[in-house]
């Protein structure tokens, strides 16, 4: 099982009694928790700390959860938005769904064991796969960008040893239609011999002019 005590998790809750009952319930768990009591507070807390999960009251005093949580979905997007309230009324819910990107919605009162320890780790489970994604995706550029700088430097070469060939072949037929002139010249044989060193020498040259792909 993957390891969670480098994952913060904050609740904001305005009741004190809802509060102490999260830090008694929590207390053995390996992530560690943090806690506010209004959405100002909340706020100030993820300015400073590196929050991966975040669970939420709707009704809170000044700032409500729906509100809170559309900052948070605004300003940290990558922190997973848990809702923890007593409404149950079908609109509010999908408001904070859609407007706030829920991952869940847990209503009071709530199971500790059962529903509120499950979802925090399903939570944090999301939060560590949508990082991991993210990472393979990087890694699959980078190495997309790898070998499309490849087959670039292999299409230059090849066609650098195109031209290198082109040009050859055009000296050894300019040598060939030579060699076929002398021969209809009716030269002596000592002289064509001579002349075919001559243009072997040159083809060997031309070689080491333009050289293959190492």
């Amino acid at each position: 099982m993957r390891k969670k005590k480098k994952y913060t998790v904050l609740f904001v809750d305005d009741e004190d009694n809802i509060l102490s009952a999260l830090k008694r319930a929590l207390v053995d768990e390996e992530y560690r928790c943090l806690f506010a009591k209004s959405g100002e507070e909340a706020l100030k807390i993820l300015e400073k700390e590196n929050v991966h999960v975040i669970v939420a009251d709707m009704k809170t005093p000044e700032m409500d959860g729906l509100t809170l949580l559309k900052i948070v979905k605004q300003k940290y997007p990558k922190i997973v938005r848990i809702v923890l309230s007593g409404f149950t009324q079908l609109p509010q819910v999908l408001a904070a769904i859609n407007q706030a990107g829920i991952f869940r919605f847990i209503t009071k009162p709530w199971n500790v064991e059962e529903e509120l320890k499950v979802v925090i780790n399903q939570a944090i489970e999301y939060y560590v796969i949508q990082e991991e994604k993210k990472e393979q995706t990087k890694t699959l550029e980078k190495r997309n960008e790898m070998y499309v700088n490849v087959l670039k430097n292999t299409e230059k070469k090849f066609r650098e040893l195109k031209q290198n060939f082109d040009i050859l072949r055009d000296i050894i037929s300019y040598q060939n239609s030579y060699f076929i002139q002398l021969l209809k010249t009716d030269r002596k044989k000592d002289t064509i011999l001579f002349l075919l060193e001559n243009m072997k020498e040159q083809q060997q040259i031309s070689f080491h002019c333009y050289p293959s792909i190492q």
